[in-house]
């Protein structure tokens, strides 16, 4: 995460929330998923391209689904 806010891959100031939803997401998708996710985009676009993070081989999982809510819920408060 550090590295993503040094080199300005993430564009927008982070608050504690955001950077905590963050951290979870790459922990469970890989830097280059995030390196995706937040590049060129800003907070309002990640928290809603969060969400599509949700399936394995092309098939909505529902523990998937319910994590990427919880992260995006976590990244807008």
């Amino acid at each position: 995460m550090n590295d993503f806010v040094e080199k300005g891959t993430i564009s927008f100031p982070l608050n504690q929330n955001q950077f905590d939803a963050l951290t979870s997401f790459c922990y469970n998708c890989g830097k280059g998923n995030l390196q995706r996710l937040v590049s060129g985009r800003d907070a309002d676009t990640v928290a809603q391209k969060m969400l599509q993070y949700n399936k394995a081989n092309k098939k909505e999982l529902p523990g998937l689904k319910r994590r990427r809510e919880e992260e995006s819920a976590l990244f807008k408060s």
